[in-house]
């Protein structure tokens, strides 16, 4: 009876660490691909003002009354997000508007544009999501003239009112990726890495 639970206790063992070694490799491969395919980064898409568009300026009111405009008032670039209030993805998205907010307000506008007109939902989407202090603007009529009708997506407008980046953004990595690709001067992270991939295919110029 001993040597069979001693033989059962040994296979049990083998067991966890078979499991063990079988995690540890798994793991190293979800490494390596996360590596190989780099961060995630905002999905452009044909919505929204063309890249290098001077878009119009906005003159509407928040949901606290206040009036508001882009950021190039006040020499800055604006982040401006299209929501819904009713957006699954939207609030899964929430949290990433409030870090970049909190993060980038020295030097980025974010303005969160609501493509639903129902007061009760939006002002409890900001209740939901503790976005106090971010312009959230409620404006089916925005969106249309920005022709975004799919949230939630994003548009960076720098100083001159120019869209320099655009892109789904459904969570941080989509939205910091929007903020880099336009420090680097591409529309998205996406152009930047075709073109770069593009350019290492070339051949060497001849002399």
């Amino acid at each position: 009876m001993s040597g069979t639970w001693l033989i059962s206790y040994f296979a049990l063992w083998l067991l966890v660490i078979f499991l063990f070694l079988a995690v540890f490799a798994l793991a190293r491969q979800i490494g390596l691909l996360h590596r190989r395919l780099g961060l995630p980064s905002a999905r452009m898409e044909n919505a929204g003002p063309e890249i290098g568009e001077i878009v119009p300026e906005i003159r509407l009111t928040d949901l606290d009354g206040r009036e508001v405009g882009l950021g190039s008032e006040r020499g800055k670039q604006t982040l401006l997000a299209f929501i819904s209030a009713t957006c699954t993805t939207c609030d899964e998205m929430a949290p990433a508007l409030r870090s970049i907010w909190k993060s980038e307000r020295r030097t980025l506008d974010v303005i969160l544009v609501s493509l639903d007109g129902d007061e009760k939902a939006n002002r409890g989407f900001v209740a939901r999501h503790n976005l106090n202090g971010i312009t959230y603007i409620a404006s089916p009529e925005l969106s249309a003239e920005y022709h975004v009708s799919s949230p939630p997506y994003a548009l960076l407008v720098n100083k001159d009112r120019e869209v320099v980046a655009k892109g789904v953004a459904n969570h941080l990595e989509h939205l910091e990726s929007l903020l880099n690709a336009a420090k680097l001067g591409y529309p998205s992270i996406d152009t930047y890495e075709r073109y770069n991939a593009r350019s290492a295919t070339l051949p060497d110029a001849v002399s």
